[in-house]
C-alpha cells in the first residue's frame, strides 16, 4: 500500500505538466497551421505577387494634396502608405516613422532599480499604449519570442492553469500582465496579425488586466535567449525591481513569484483612473486612430496626454496625503520630485508650432500650483489650520487662481488648434486639461 501511494504521488506530480505540454503542443500546432494562411495568401500562378497590407485605420475624408499628406496615419507618429498613391507595404511599423518619433531617447534595455523605459507600444487594435499609463499597478512584463516552443508552452499554461505562490497567482486581478512580442516565427518584428493570432490562441478571453503589445525594433537586437521566458517585475512607482533576462540574478520561480504578494498588498497607491475619480473627473481616452492630425501632432499628443495623466496622479496623491494627515497618499517630498519629473518630460517634448501656445500655458499653469502645496506643507509643520483646503475656499488661494486661469487658456488654445477633431476626441482633450485645474476639479474633501 505504501508503494502504491508513492507511485500514485509521482504519477500525479507528472500529470499536470504533461497535460500542459499536450495543450501547448495542440494549440501551438493550431497556431502554425493557421498562421501561414493568414499572413501569406496562396499565390495564383501567372499573377504578380503583391506585398501584404496591414488593415488600415479610419481614412481621413479629405484627399491627400501633397506627398506628405499621401501618407495615412494609423496611429501617432505612424504613416502607412495610401494604397492608391504609394505601393502597399508590409504592416511592420518602419523604424523611421513611429518608433523614431515617439520613442526617441527612450533607453533599452532597462536597468534594475531605475524607472522602466516609458515606451509607447501598439496593441492588436492599432491603438498606442504608453507603458507608464499602468503606473500605480504592479506590472509583470513578459518579453515573448513567438517561435520557440517554450514561449508557447508557458502561454498555454497561463491560459489553462495558473502559476501561483501561496494565494497569489499571475491571474490575480491586481496584477497587470503585459506580453510584449519581440519577434514572430520568421524572427521579424510582429505584425498586427501576429498580435491578433497570439491573443486568439493564448489570451482569450482577454481580461482587463492583460495586454499583448508589439515590441520595438530595438528588442529584435536584444540578446535574450529565446528558449527561456523573459520577465521584468515593475513596482507601483514604475521602477524595475527584478529582471530575468541576460543571465540576471532574478528568477521567475525563486524571486518574482515570491515577491508578488508583498508588492500587491502595498496600500496608499493610486492608478491614473483612481486619480481622476479622486479629483472628481471622468477620464476619456483620446482615440488616435480616428484622429485627423498629422504624424507630428499625434506623436506630441500621445506623450503630452500621458504626462498630464501622470501629473494628475501626482496632484491627487499629494492632496490625499494632506487630507488624511500623512497616513495615505504621497508626501510633499515625493510630490516635488514627481511633478518635477513630469514638468521636465513636458518641456522636452517636440511640440508642433500650432500647439506651442497650449503647451506653454500648460507648463506655466502647473508650475503655479507648487506654492499652494508648499503653503499647505508649512501650515502642516506648524500645526496650524490651512484655510485653503479643497472646497469653496480653494480658488481663493492666489497660486490656484493663477494656475486655473492659465490652464483654462491652455484648453482654449488646444481646442482651437484641434477644432477638426471628432466629438469624442474633443471630449478627451477637455478632460485631460480640466483634471489639472484644481479649482474646477472637485477633490475629495477628506475626513
Amino acid at each position: 500500500m505504501k508503494n502504491f501511494r508513492r507511485t500514485l504521488g509521482i504519477t500525479g506530480g507528472l500529470l499536470l505538466p504533461g497535460l500542459l505540454l499536450l495543450a501547448a503542443l495542440h494549440f501551438g500546432s493550431a497556431w502554425w497551421r493557421r498562421a501561414p494562411a493568414a499572413v501569406k495568401p496562396a499565390a495564383v500562378p501567372g499573377t504578380p505577387q503583391q506585398p501584404e497590407r496591414e488593415p488600415q485605420a479610419r481614412i481621413p475624408e479629405a484627399p491627400p494634396e501633397t506627398p506628405q499628406e499621401a501618407m495615412l496615419e494609423s496611429g501617432p507618429g505612424l504613416a502607412t502608405p495610401n494604397p492608391e498613391v504609394a505601393p502597399a507595404e508590409h504592416n511592420v511599423i518602419p523604424e523611421a516613422d513611429f518608433p523614431a518619433r515617439i520613442n526617441r531617447g527612450v533607453p533599452w534595455p532597462p536597468a534594475t532599480g531605475q524607472p522602466y523605459p516609458d515606451l509607447v507600444l501598439k496593441d492588436s487594435t492599432g491603438q498606442y499604449v504608453p507603458l507608464s499609463s499602468f503606473r500605480g499597478n504592479v506590472i509583470l512584463v513578459e518579453l515573448v519570442a513567438m517561435s520557440p516552443l517554450p514561449g508557447q508552452t508557458f502561454a498555454a499554461a497561463q491560459r489553462y492553469a495558473s502559476l501561483r505562490t501561496g494565494t497569489t497567482s499571475l491571474k490575480d486581478p491586481r496584477l497587470v500582465y503585459i506580453q510584449i512580442l519581440r519577434h514572430n516565427a520568421e524572427r521579424e518584428r510582429p505584425t498586427l496579425i501576429d498580435l491578433q493570432q497570439w491573443e486568439e490562441n493564448f489570451q482569450k478571453p482577454l481580461r482587463e488586466n492583460r495586454h499583448v503589445l508589439q515590441g520595438t525594433p530595438a528588442m529584435l537586437k536584444s540578446r535574450i535567449p529565446d528558449h527561456l521566458p523573459a520577465f521584468h517585475l515593475i513596482d507601483r512607482d514604475f521602477i524595475l525591481r527584478m529582471d530575468t533576462t541576460g543571465g540576471a540574478a532574478s528568477n521567475l520561480w525563486k524571486d518574482i513569484l515570491p515577491a508578488l504578494p508583498e508588492l500587491l498588498d502595498e496600500t496608499g497607491w493610486m492608478t491614473i483612473e483612481q486619480a481622476y475619480q479622486e479629483l472628481g473627473r471622468e477620464r476619456f481616452p483620446y482615440d488616435f486612430l480616428s484622429s485627423r492630425l498629422g504624424p507630428k501632432e499625434k506623436a506630441f499628443l500621445v506623450r503630452f496626454f500621458n504626462q498630464t495623466d501622470q501629473t494628475a496622479l501626482e496632484n491627487a496623491q499629494a492632496l490625499r496625503w494632506f487630507q488624511f494627515f500623512a497616513t495615505q497618499g504621497r508626501s510633499p517630498k515625493d510630490y516635488r520630485k514627481g511633478v518635477g519629473d513630469r514638468l521636465q518630460a513636458l518641456e522636452s517634448l517636440d511640440c508642433p508650432e500650432d500647439l506651442k501656445p497650449a503647451h506653454r500655458l500648460t507648463l506655466e499653469g502647473l508650475r503655479d500650483q507648487a506654492p499652494y502645496f508648499e503653503d499647505w506643507w508649512a501650515s502642516f509643520q506648524d500645526g496650524a489650520p490651512f484655510r485653503f483646503k479643497p472646497g469653496p475656499a480653494l480658488i481663493s488661494h492666489p497660486a490656484i487662481r493663477n494656475s486655473s486661469q492659465k490652464l483654462r487658456w491652455a484648453l482654449e488654445e488646444l481646442q482651437r488648434a484641434l477644432a477638426s477633431e471628432c466629438d469624442s476626441n474633443r471630449k478627451a482633450i477637455s478632460c485631460h486639461l480640466r483634471v489639472l485645474d484644481l479649482a474646477s476639479s472637485a477633490p475629495s474633501p477628506g475626513p
